[in-house]
């Protein structure tokens, strides 16, 4: 009889953990895509209000870099970097605490 609580309060505790990891994916990573909109607006608008002598010093395909390649980047670590440290350390200190209490 024991044994089968253990096993009701995991399987609730698995569910519990996928719905909340998904609303948290969604929220992490609905803010980085938000970032990257808000960088490329920024850089969009720094790129328009340069001289010409500015874009004749710049290769284009090195403008684009910046515009395409750095700010997806910087949207990655924004996203899956921060999901996967906060998971990490959720997750170790969820394990640490329950080893703690339970384990005698």
């Amino acid at each position: 009889k024991l044994l089968m609580i253990y096993l009701l309060v995991l399987v609730l505790v698995a569910i519990l953990t996928y719905v909340l990891r998904y609303i948290w994916r969604l929220s992490i990573f609905g803010t980085s895509q938000k970032l990257g909109q808000i960088l490329r607006t920024y850089l969009y608008k720094k790129y328009t209000v340069m001289s010409a002598i500015f874009y004749q010093n710049r290769r284009t395909g090195d403008l684009m870099a910046h515009a395409t390649n750095d700010i997806r980047a910087v949207q990655n670590a924004a996203g899956a970097g921060i999901l996967m440290i906060a998971d990490s350390l959720i997750t170790g200190g969820t394990v640490v605490i329950t080893m703690a209490v339970t384990v005698s």
